[in-house]
Parts: structure tokens; sequence; C-alpha cells
């Protein structure tokens, strides 16, 4: 037997009989615009050191309260992030087995069709209780008039964000501006070529949200309800998908047993008591 005969034999039995730290590890899906934030947030901390969202907003919590999650529940292999341009293709990616789980929520209405190639975990936002801003620019704030009429004003948003989408077309009878990507509704508010969007109130002074070098804030005393509940979401297709989802039940029950979920929301701006008696301006349009 060659040499080289000896040396591929052995390689393989080492590869083969690696502990499962060795594996590749097991992707998660989550927005390309969230990466920056997310690897700055968790900086070279345990995930299960981290107890303080202050200083981070509601997407980047519930990836960091996913993973926690997740080894609460036991589930101990490696995870990457895989960055993705949209909400649309990180579903079509968990759907078609491609990835294991996705690191960001999906809204229960839009994952009815899906349930033969996902599960679904048991609510991380209920119904009824996701209440956004309308955040807009420092200078169009100042242009504002006492009584503008707020369904005149222009709307921008990204058409896979389904639920924000269906609720400013209900409240303005028309569509709002479509761009690809979070960054990009920043980048064309500032350029004015829209009057808001749509995003959580922020745990900061007045409410200023911060991203990509730019400030929005907050339109005083008025707020959007998006109905619905969200959940994240696990292949049934990928290997690691009936591991993953079963850790994923446990880890998410005990966070909401020991208040850890609520509590994390609430620094991180999205359950917010300075907006309680803020007027719900689309309350009547929801269908």
């Amino acid at each position: 037997m060659s040499y080289l005969w000896c040396r591929f034999l052995v390689l393989s039995l080492v590869i083969l009989l690696a502990p499962s730290g060795w594996a590749n590890p097991v992707q998660v899906a989550i927005p390309t615009s969230d990466t920056k934030d997310l690897t700055t947030f968790i900086a070279d901390r345990s995930l299960l050191d981290i107890d303080n969202f202050h200083q981070t907003r509601r997407d980047i919590a519930l990836q960091v309260l996913q993973r926690q999650a997740l080894l609460l529940g036991g589930y101990t292999k490696p995870l990457e992030s895989r960055e993705v341009i949209n909400n649309r293709r990180i579903l079509t990616l968990v759907v078609q087995g491609k990835v294991a789980i996705s690191g960001i929520s999906f809204w229960l209405s839009g994952l009815e069709n899906y349930r033969e190639q996902v599960w679904v975990t048991d609510e991380i936002i209920g119904d009824g209780s996701f209440v956004v801003g309308m955040y807009t620019t420092e200078s169009r704030l100042k242009s504002f008039q006492v009584n503008e009429d707020l369904h005149a004003l222009v709307p921008i948003s990204n058409r896979s964000w389904e639920k924000d989408w269906q609720a400013l077309l209900q409240f303005h009878r028309r569509e709002p501006i479509d761009t690809f990507n979070w960054e990009s509704v920043v980048r064309m508010l500032v350029a004015g070529r829209a009057d808001y969007t749509l995003a959580p109130f922020q745990q900061t002074e007045g409410m200023v949200l911060n991203a990509y070098g730019q400030t929005l804030h907050p339109i005083p005393r008025v707020k959007f309800l998006i109905p619905g509940s969200q959940h994240w979401v696990v292949s049934k297709i990928h290997p690691e998908g009936a591991a993953i989802y079963r850790a994923l039940q446990l880890g998410l029950a005990q966070l909401k047993a020991q208040g850890r979920l609520r509590t994390a929301l609430t620094e991180a701006g999205f359950y917010n008591e300075s907006v309680i008696d803020w007027q719900t301006v689309n309350e009547r349009f929801i269908k």
C-alpha cells in the first residue's frame, strides 16, 4: 500500500471520528443589514452572560435571545450567521432546508402555507403587542404642521415586510415606496424621498433611532398597531432542524417563565410605557 494511500485513509478516519465540535457550524439566516450590529453588540461576551439590552434594538435583542434559548434548551453545536439580503429570501432558505433556522421572527399569518416545511415556535410577541412609531428625519419633523393630515404623508417600507406593508396600505389607501432593506429605508428618508417609516420605539432620549450614522425621530403622540403574533421558524428539511426546534421550544419557555423575554424587549424599547397614552392612528383601519 502506497504512502499516499495510507495517508488518505488516516485522514478519512480522523474526519469520521472527529468530535461534533469539528463539524461545520449550523447556519442561522439573518438580514445582511443586521450583521454589524449583532457582532458589535455581542462583542467577545458569552451569550448567556448577556442580560442587558438597553444598547440595542428589537431585532438584535431577539437574535441574541434566540441563541440563548437554544443553549438553555441543550443545543450546543456551533452556529454561524449567514447574511441574506431580505426577510423573504430568509424564509425561502429555511423552507428549502438550505439553512436550519431563521434568526429573525415572522408573522404567523405569513407561515400558513409552509407548515409542511417548517416548524413554528410558540409566540415570542403576542397579538396586539406590536406597537411601533412613525419615524422621520429631524428636518421633516420640524416642518410638520399641528393639524397635518397623516394620511397625506408618503411612507417608505419593504414589500417583504408584509404586515408593515399591509398596515401602511390600509391607512394610506395607496402603496408605500418600496425599497430593499433597512439601510435603504434610512438613506431614502434622509434624502427626502419619503416622509416616514415604521420602526419600534427606542429606549433613548426622545426615543430617537440611530442607524447608519443618521438619526430618526418619532412623530409625537401617534403610534401604529401591527396586528398578529410573531414566531421563529425552523426547517423540517434540514438535518439539524428537529434538534434545534426541540431545544428552542424548551429554551423559549424558560425565557418566558423567568421574565427574561419581556424584560429584554422592554430594555430594547419594544415595550415602551412612554407611549401608552399615544393615539393609535390606524386602529379603525385594521382588518
